[in-house]
């Protein structure tokens, strides 16, 4: 085990967390559990769709044009584990039928609530690091299909959003800018730019997440 963290480089950093006493008693109780490459690419799989790095425990998006607050909350390995409105009622429940492909990236996922039902659908760029389309399929037969581009620090520069409902089609292409970025390099604000109606209109997207603390973490 020494010369493990020492190849690591971090045994300084260890032994300022838990004694060596204490990880003896951790080891003993809980079995070693060797990480699979599947399950090493499940750990932050979920957090791809949402375009989040790193520990991210909630995330919580909100524009200034309006419209619900909603909270993603996920587990520790990244994955998504729960969906509470901004009143802060849980509505994971509109949930299901949440599918992943073989890199344990969410593919496919349902939504129920008292607004609409959609089936979401989703793929991914080579790299697998990026989103590239989210379609939405409504019960009403509408449809609505986003594409995104992303510039060289890997956040969307253009989102191209499709919506078509019977013989109606509408194109909005949103141009991405001004973002500001926190300390784990997730963006927490941006601002779009689109064309409606013949008018240019600016909406500010913001973001709060949270994050695993480390400790605690070292020490599950």
């Amino acid at each position: 085990m020494i010369d493990y963290l020492k190849r690591g480089g971090v045994q300084l950093f260890l032994l300022l967390l838990i004694s060596v006493s204490i990880t003896a008693q951790v080891r003993k109780k809980r079995p070693v559990v060797k990480r699979t490459a599947t399950t090493q690419a499940v750990r932050k799989a979920d957090l791809v769709y949402f375009d989040l790095k790193g520990k991210a425990h909630t995330c919580i998006v909100w524009s200034n044009a309006g419209g619900e607050k909603d909270k993603r909350i996920f587990d520790a390995n990244g994955k998504w584990i729960g969906y509470e409105d901004d009143a802060g009622y849980n509505t994971w429940n509109t949930i299901s039928g949440i599918q992943r492909d073989a890199k344990g990236r969410i593919v496919q996922y349902k939504e129920n609530n008292e607004y609409f039902n959609r089936t979401v659908n989703i793929t991914y760029e080579y790299s697998g690091n990026h989103v590239e389309t989210v379609e939405s399929v409504y019960a009403t037969g509408a449809k609505e299909k986003l594409k995104y581009n992303y510039d060289y620090r890997g956040v969307p520069s253009i989102i191209l959003s499709t919506y078509e409902e019977g013989d109606n089609r509408e194109l909005t292409i949103y141009y991405c800018r001004d973002y500001r970025f926190d300390s784990h390099g997730n963006w927490t604000s941006c601002t779009r730019k689109f064309d409606m109606e013949g008018e240019t209109h600016y909406e500010s997207i913001s973001r709060i997440i949270t994050y695993y603390n480390n400790t605690l973490l070292i020490l599950m």
